[in-house]
């Protein structure tokens, strides 16, 4: 199984600077999981096309809304969008999550474990 190696191309988003890392490492738990070795000879690329990510005054106020208007938690969202490179073909893959108590660094991990399939299918 090849590593995965994590690009940003979204323009001018601003990307959380842990976001690759924990990419990764839900690429690594996904195949330890399915107990395969990761090689890093070889590499996958996952490029983040588009991010976004509620910030701590969306979230907060999302949080405290949703014991009196319980619909509104799940308008804002931390959600990333991305195209992996699976054997010379554009997979694209994406992950939110609507409630706010699960932040991007969920997305980030979930995401991970999204490509790792993609690239053992």
């Amino acid at each position: 199984m090849p590593d995965i190696s994590v690009l940003i191309d979204c323009g001018d988003c601003q990307v959380r600077p842990t976001v690759p890392e924990l990419i990764h490492k839900g690429y690594a738990a996904a195949a330890a999981k399915a107990g395969v070795q990761i090689e890093s000879d070889k590499t996958m690329m996952l490029t983040i096309k588009d991010y976004t990510e509620r910030g701590l005054a969306v979230r907060s106020v999302t949080i405290v809304a949703s014991f009196f208007i319980p619909p509104i938690a799940l308008v804002a969202k931390d959600e990333i969008k991305a195209d992996a490179l699976v054997n010379g073909k554009q997979v694209p893959l994406e992950y939110h999550y609507r409630i706010p108590f699960f932040g991007i660094e969920s997305v980030a991990q979930k995401l991970g474990e999204l490509s790792f399939h993609a690239v053992a299918k």
